[in-house]
């Protein structure tokens, strides 16, 4: 139903010995062992021939044995995203290829989000028929017409991706964006009711082994200064996980930009534990939350930066962003890489036979010309 000690080794193990995978391309999180790069799946059109292309992205990365972490949400692709996942995993656990415990599956709730078929680029209709209509929410629960935290609403959302996934339960759902979607709208007093409902709903979803874990996926959130309108203090969030879940409670991963631009999570001291400044990184370390880094090539746009990061002439632009990203701070669980061109991923999963950057090699990487 899970991802598990024993599935993940045996994973990281085949890998070792059979693709030539690094042993520290592996990290070891809450007694799982997860590969530092996963497969994201956020960009691409609803249509069939990148369904296609996601499908075979999924066979191609866990076959690899570079990847055994995939990441998604219910609005990528108007849900085709997670259904594209869902269809391959179906094929490789019904093949006896692959078991559910190898792998570490991760999707997001919060955003409104249509199915592709009937509702395509017609949020407000989906929103009005589907959701309000059938008093899944409230017509004022929704921010910005775009984003709602009503548990009966992130219920539904949770029911629509396991249907999509074709799993019983997924390792980790993610609150998506809520800082940065709920903030314009109401003040820091309700969002913390917000969330505090949001942590409630999760740990019931915990208690019925539906998810196993529980995390926010942030944008800017968490990585700018308190000064400004939509920062959100990790001390605060996880005291109100601890007051809804006590100290066993599944608040346990963070994603937020990790790339060679968006450095702050590792390098900007913003958040406060006990009256003492930390970066995003270390505060999260010092809480027993670990991260996921999104985003290390920007969409493709870092691609088109003269500067960048060179560990090694042999590494294209694209392997040297990756590599900076996982290897950035030692509480970086995995980064995710958006990843469909096959040649690309040929290109980007060869990183898994090298080990993560020491300090020392990420500090001369900028140094070099």
């Amino acid at each position: 139903m899970f991802a598990s000690k024993e599935g993940t080794k045996k994973y990281m193990e085949k890998a070792i010995s059979q693709s030539y995978i690094h042993p520290l391309h592996f990290n070891e999180v809450e007694k799982l062992f997860l590969s530092s790069m996963g497969l994201g799946t956020y960009l691409g059109d609803p249509t069939p021939e990148v369904d296609q292309l996601v499908e075979d992205a999924v066979a191609k990365c866990l076959r690899s044995g570079a990847v055994n972490v995939i990441d998604t949400a219910i609005n990528y692709r108007f849900q085709r995203a997670e259904q594209s996942i869902g269809k391959t995993l179906a094929s490789l656990f019904n093949s006896g290829e692959f078991s559910r415990d190898q792998i570490f599956i991760s999707t997001k709730n919060g955003y409104i989000a249509p199915n592709q078929e009937k509702y395509y680029n017609n949020i407000p209709e989906y929103l009005y028929e589907e959701i309000i209509h059938s008093n899944i929410c409230r017509k004022e629960d929704v921010a910005g017409g775009i984003h709602c935290m009503s548990p009966s609403f992130l219920e539904f959302q949770l029911y629509e991706s396991l249907s999509n996934l074709q799993l019983e339960a997924v390792d980790l759902i993610y609150l998506h964006n809520p800082a940065e979607s709920q903030l314009e709208y109401i003040n820091m007093i309700e969002f913390n009711d917000k969330l505090r409902e949001v942590f409630l709903f999760y740990e019931k979803m915990r208690d019925i082994k539906k998810i196993r874990w529980y995390g926010l996926a942030t944008w800017d959130s968490l990585r700018v200064l308190p000064n400004q309108p939509n920062y959100l203090s990790l001390e605060r969030v996880v005291n109100i996980a601890k007051e809804i879940g006590g100290e066993d409670h599944g608040f346990k991963f963070i994603q937020t930009p990790i790339n060679y631009l968006y450095h702050q999570a590792v390098s900007l001291r913003n958040q406060s534990v006990s009256n003492e400044k930390y970066t995003l990184a270390e505060s999260a370390k010092k809480f027993g939350i670990r991260l996921f880094g999104s985003a290390p090539m920007l969409q493709g746009k870092l691609l088109q930066d003269e500067f960048y990061p060179q560990f090694s002439p042999n590494y294209s632009q694209a392997q040297s962003s990756i590599h900076y990203a996982r290897s950035a701070h030692e509480n970086i669980v995995s980064t995710l890489v958006g990843m469909k061109n096959p040649a690309h991923i040929t290109e980007n999963i060869a990183m898994a036979k090298i080990p993560l950057a020491t300090t020392e090699e990420l500090e001369q990487a900028f140094k070099n010309p």
